[in-house]
């Protein structure tokens, strides 16, 4: 699967940071005003979701369903996000070929886990995941409006999905993989660094600092 881990490898680039920067305006118009070397992210891939069926297995223990999508990215928009509540995930579910996506029958699955969910695909594909929503769509209708597409070798965010309303459990057992998957390096991540800030950003940072430390006191 050599193509697909190039595609995962965009990731690392700029044109993705841009898909940031518009996924922080869709979820909240007010990031406008921050600078883009303040939206940082985090990429979790082959992360492993697990929910309780409710059966057991032959030796008795709970059964699971398991659900990966390729990446899940983990953003704080802004110096204050987290405190605000303000992070949000992503989901992406990355398909290389046509065939692949086309008779992919569990698309519907991801969508719920988190905030955001979108097909990633090379731009020449865009056209057959749209058309691959309406056929998903049709199949599972709690999942209309809720699947974006995201052109991988550009950065174009083709549609912006729904935010779906996550449950309380789903956010939870997303934090609680995110916390095991890191401390026990269960996935691999990709890492994305910025390039160093300007004087002014980092100075203006430091002013955002302080003032934060003079309101505590």
């Amino acid at each position: 699967m050599k193509a697909h881990a190039e595609l995962k490898n965009l990731l690392k680039g700029k044109k993705i940071q841009a898909f940031v920067k518009d996924m922080c305006l869709h979820a909240y118009p007010w990031t406008e005003r921050i600078p883009v070397e303040y939206l940082e992210y985090k990429i979790f891939e082959e992360f492993r979701l697990r929910e309780s069926t409710g059966e057991k297995t032959r030796i008795g223990l709970d059964k699971k369903l398991q659900v990966i999508p390729d990446v899940i990215l983990f953003i704080k928009p802004g110096y204050r996000a987290l405190n605000q509540g303000h992070c949000f995930t992503i989901a992406l579910e990355i398909k290389e070929f046509k065939e692949d996506l086309m008779r992919d029958e569990k698309l519907w699955k991801y969508v719920g886990w988190t905030d955001f969910f979108f097909i990633a695909v090379p731009d020449d594909l865009t056209q057959y995941a749209f058309e691959k929503i309406v056929e998903v769509n049709n199949e599972h209708p709690e999942a209309l409006s809720k699947i974006g597409v995201l052109g991988l070798e550009t950065g174009e965010l083709y549609s912006h999905p729904q935010r779906s309303e996550v449950s309380i459990e789903k956010q939870n057992l997303v934090l609680q993989n995110a916390v095991y998957n890191y401390a026990f390096k269960d996935a691999k991540t990709i890492f994305f660094t910025p390039e160093e800030l300007p004087a002014t950003v980092a100075l203006t940072e430091k002013n955002m600092v302080e003032e934060d430390a003079k309101n505590s006191a």
